[in-house]
Formats: structure tokens, C-alpha cells, sequence
């Protein structure tokens, strides 16, 4: 990203480029912010349907391991 105003936010700028770099590098190194909704949704669908197939807890089961496969998706794919 590269926006500054001139004398102004330079500073601010910089320190904005080197979270979005940081935060670039954490996302290739950790694979586990994929795996941990994977297994949080795991728990929800099994609490959902062990208590009577409550649909809120089977719905939320299946939207973090929806989200887990998506974000491992990406992971792989950025590797």
C-alpha cells in the first residue's frame, strides 16, 4: 500500500505497510487458523445433534467448517 500525506502521515503509513507485511508472513506460517474452526465446527455439530438436532448448533457447526475448508483452501493455495 503505498498513500501518505505529505508531511502529514508518513509515519501512520508506514506503520500500516509493515502490519499488512507482518500479517502477510503470519498467514503463510500458520496453518492452524484454518484447522481450529474445523474442529470448533466439529464440536458444535456434535453438540447439535447429540442434544435433539438443535439447528442453531448444527447451522454454526456447519458454517466454521464451511469457513475452516475455505480458509485452508487459501492456505494451500498461497504456499
Amino acid at each position: 500500500m503505498a498513500c501518505a500525506c505529505k508531511n502529514r502521515c508518513e509515519e501512520q503509513v508506514a506503520t500500516l505497510n509493515t502490519m499488512i507485511v507482518r500479517n502477510r508472513a503470519a498467514q503463510k506460517r500458520l496453518p492452524f487458523v484454518s484447522i481450529f474452526p474445523g474442529i470448533l465446527g466439529l464440536l458444535f455439530l456434535l453438540w447439535g445433534i447429540a442434544f435433539g438436532s438443535d439447528a442453531f448448533l448444527v447451522s454454526m457447526g456447519s458454517v466454521f467448517i464451511l469457513w475452516s475448508i475455505i480458509s485452508f483452501t487459501l492456505y494451500r493455495s498461497r504456499k
